[in-house]
Order: C-alpha cells, then sequence, then structure tokens
C-alpha cells in the first residue's frame, strides 16, 4: 500500500468518525475541499488534513465534540482573547494522535481578507454528495467554484493541487451556472479571484469555464496577467513573490474593489497575530505601541509558512 493510500484510508476513517460525532449533536458542518465537491477520489488526494466548515452558532458545539474525540487545538488561546480570536481568526487547527489534524472554519477566511459571504445563501445552497460510498455534505457546485477560486488566490496559487480541483469541479458539474457563480463574486467583490482560478484551469488543465460568464470576467487583462504569472510559477518557468511584502501586495492586486484592498490593509495592522492571542496582556499603552508592528508580523508569518504544508 502506498503511503499517498495510507494517509487517505485514515483521512477517511477520521471524517467518517468526525461527521458522525457533529451529527449526533445536531451541529451544522460541511466538508471543504479535498475534492469533495467534484466526487473525486480522496483517497489518492496528495493532502494531509481535512477542512471542516460549522455554523458560527455550532462552533461551541463543534469544539466541544472534537475535545470528546481527543483532539487538541495546535495553539492554545487564553480566555481573556478568545473573542478577539473568534472575530478575527475564522479558522483553527486541531491534531489527535492517530487520526487526520482537522481545520476547523466559522468563516472562508480571516478577517483580513475581506471576504465575507452571505452565510445563510451559502448554507441553503449546500448538497450531499455521494463519495466513496458515504453522504458528504458539502457546498454547492457554484459555491464551491468561487471558494476553491478564493482559496487558491489566498495562498496565492502555491500547489499545481488547487488548480486541478476547480478543474475537476468544472468537469464533474459542465452545467454548472455560470451567471450564479458571477454575481456571487460580484457581491464578494472576488471576480478578479474567479477569473484567476478560471484561468489557471483553463490553461494549466484544459478544463472549460462555465457558460454564461460576461465578457469581462476572463477578459480582465489584471486577472490574465496574474493567471499568467501564476501559471509560470508552477510550470518552474518563474519565480513566485519573494518575500512577505511582495506577497501582501500580490494578494491586494488580486481584489479589483478599493474598499476591500482598504479593508485588508487596515485589518494587516489591527488584527493580532496568533501568538499574541497565547500570551499575557500587555498594559494599554503597550498594546497600542505595538499595532504598528503587527503587519510586519504578518508579514514575517506569511512568508515563513513552507507551501507544502497549506491544505
Amino acid at each position: 500500500m502506498s503511503a499517498l493510500v495510507a494517509r487517505g484510508l485514515v483521512r477517511m476513517a477520521t471524517l467518517d468518525e468526525v461527521l458522525h460525532a457533529l451529527r449526533a449533536h445536531d451541529c451544522r458542518v460541511l466538508v471543504l475541499k479535498g475534492g469533495v465537491s467534484s466526487c473525486s477520489d480522496m483517497l489518492l488526494r496528495d493532502c494531509e488534513d481535512i477542512d471542516l466548515l460549522v455554523a458560527r452558532e455550532d462552533l461551541d458545539t463543534a469544539l466541544g465534540v472534537l475535545g470528546s474525540l481527543g483532539y487538541l487545538p495546535t495553539m492554545e488561546v487564553r480566555t481573556s482573547s478568545r473573542g478577539s480570536f473568534l472575530r478575527h481568526s475564522g479558522e483553527t487547527p486541531f491534531h489527535c494522535p492517530g487520526r487526520a489534524p482537522i481545520d476547523l472554519h466559522w468563516e472562508f477566511l480571516p478577517r483580513w481578507g475581506s471576504y465575507r459571504p452571505d452565510m445563510d445563501g451559502v448554507w441553503d445552497r449546500a448538497r450531499v454528495v455521494r463519495v466513496e460510498g458515504r453522504e458528504i455534505p458539502t457546498l454547492s457546485p457554484e459555491d464551491a467554484l468561487l471558494h476553491l477560486s478564493v482559496h487558491g488566490g489566498w495562498s496565492l496559487w502555491r500547489r499545481r493541487l488547487w488548480v486541478e480541483d476547480v478543474a475537476d469541479l468544472l468537469r464533474a458539474h459542465p452545467g454548472l451556472d455560470g451567471p450564479a457563480v458571477e454575481a456571487l463574486a460580484r457581491g464578494t467583490g472576488t471576480l478578479r479571484l474567479l477569473a484567476v482560478g478560471l484561468l489557471l484551469a483553463r490553461t494549466l488543465e484544459g478544463a472549460v469555464p462555465p457558460r454564461g460568464l460576461s465578457p469581462e470576467v476572463l477578459g480582465d487583462g489584471e486577472a490574465i496577467a496574474l493567471a499568467d504569472g501564476y501559471a509560470s510559477v508552477l510550470e518552474h518557468r518563474a519565480e513566485g513573490p519573494t518575500g512577505p511584502i511582495q506577497e501582501v501586495a500580490q494578494l491586494l492586486h488580486q481584489r479589483e474593489r478599493v474598499i476591500d484592498r482598504v479593508r485588508m490593509i487596515s485589518g494587516l495592522l489591527g488584527t493580532p497575530r496568533r501568538a499574541e492571542w497565547a500570551r499575557p496582556l500587555r498594559p494599554a499603552p503597550v498594546r497600542w505601541m505595538r499595532r504598528g508592528l503587527r503587519a510586519l508580523r504578518h508579514l514575517a508569518a506569511r512568508g515563513a509558512m513552507p507551501a507544502e504544508t497549506a491544505a
């Protein structure tokens, strides 16, 4: 048995156990990424963790369920910082010996990512798919396409696997509603991110974009340039952003609305780093003095993140 299949078996067994436990506690949960939305072979997927989205009102229940299964948070958050952590982070990873890691989301991106879709709509459109003989709750094809594109852009498309996910989804759903996903992207200021994902899937994987998109979506010159740049990096013909400052500049460039860029810069300055949520509180004047350094710390943290560890 290959190591890839062995990891896949552990991941599927973990998913069965965790979904069963969450459902038993009436916790709304969706499985993100991982080939689920395209019903692809999850056993052969080259990834380690499982991404789960829970409804914000079910978060405490979900945390309790994971704890009862023996999962521990990768980072402990002190009680006094819990509110700030929940507002800003949007996700937190868990680990447990002998099981696949869990990345628990209650938002799709951290707050400073300036991506806030209508979550009621997301849950209303969610569906159940059969994968490997299992019924798995996941996003609608339209929400999944936008999520995969946003996730890939947020992670600067460091892995070819994320492009393959977009292509697999498009092939699995040839009737995907192009105007609907375009409307979702326009409403959240992520039209350029969607375009880059579709262009990469077409260029690198030969996938056909959904019908009914406005001509300007795939004709956006900025999106075309971004996609060409990512494709060159993924095919080892060019070097990507060479440092954290360049990475953040790229994140801003991917957003078409000025308001989202402003929110991202403001959020970068005001959001504590994860390590700060676990440290003792400093006196208020010191905390204010340190705000100006937070952006640099976030930049350093992004630059230190190995690409192969991302989900």
